[in-house]
């Protein structure tokens, strides 16, 4: 496969608050203290859109806020794809326990964010875009396999691609079926122009690969909090600014991704 270029990063996790910071505590230049991800998120929606849409919706658009803000692209010309490995599992709790009431009272609101391309939606509504979007999930591995969709659709297109990865922590009656532990997002700006990227990545499929994973406690930790939460040994490796490869599980096989061409 072609090589593709990141250009931008966001991350909203435990501790950690933007790229900028991430940085920071990835190089040891800042302790690392893995704090619950803040209720309040901001996002490019009017008041009145943000108090409809749910906690997943908000940090998937908290992400895309971030990388928006961060990077001059232009919203109409990007490619989006998001992937959680769940979907809205805090919604789907809701309607079912309404759908268990006398009279099935079902808000038309919770419906309407129950479809898994909610936050491609009002995505489109708060950057007042209609390019095309994509919304995929395959559980623990949602976040390799939303890498590469982007990544191909980013070189089938010459287009660049925003790739959107989010999962909030679901309610206690789907809690010990889902391993999400702690809210994480982040977001991706793909593009076939190696102009001003942050660094080269080469991805390929393989197999008989060890999946990466952290040499530091916390950090390890921090991978097992969320399946989107597998792209950290990745980040770390992009700020740390290393030249080596990263695994990451994809189905029975392993996404391999080779990250060189660091910009000085």
């Amino acid at each position: 496969m072609k090589p593709i270029y990141l250009k931008a990063i966001s991350i909203i996790a435990p501790g950690i608050k933007n790229w900028k910071e991430a940085k920071a505590i990835f190089n040891e230049e800042i302790a690392y203290e893995a704090q619950a991800v803040t209720k309040k998120l901001d996002t490019f929606l009017a008041p009145n859109t943000q108090r409809r849409a749910s906690r997943n919706i908000q940090l998937a658009l908290a992400s895309v806020q971030q990388i928006c803000l961060d990077s001059p692209f232009d919203s109409e010309k990007l490619l989006y794809v998001f992937t959680s490995c769940n979907g809205d599992l805090t919604i789907f709790h809701q309607i079912n326990s309404a759908l268990n009431l006398p009279g099935h009272p079902v808000s038309p609101t919770k419906f309407h964010n129950s479809v898994h391309n909610a936050p491609a939606g009002y995505t489109s509504i708060a950057l007042n875009t209609q390019s095309p979007s994509t919304s995929i999930a395959s559980f623990q591995d949602s976040f390799a396999n939303g890498l590469l969709e982007a990544t191909v659709q980013s070189l089938s297109t010459q287009k660049d691609c925003l790739l959107v990865a989010y999962d909030e922590i679901p309610p206690e009656p789907l809690l010990s079926l889902f391993p999400v532990k702690a809210d994480f997002s982040c977001a991706f700006i793909l593009s076939t122009n190696a102009e001003n990227a942050l660094c080269r990545l080469d991805i390929s499929i393989t197999k008989g690969q060890k999946i990466s994973s952290m040499k530091n406690s916390q950090f390890e930790r921090l991978r097992h909090c969320n399946p989107q939460a597998k792209v950290i040994p990745l980040l770390h490796t992009i700020a740390c600014k290393e030249n080596q490869s990263i695994f990451m599980g994809y189905n029975q096989l392993q996404l391999k991704i080779k990250v060189s061409g660091f910009s000085q």
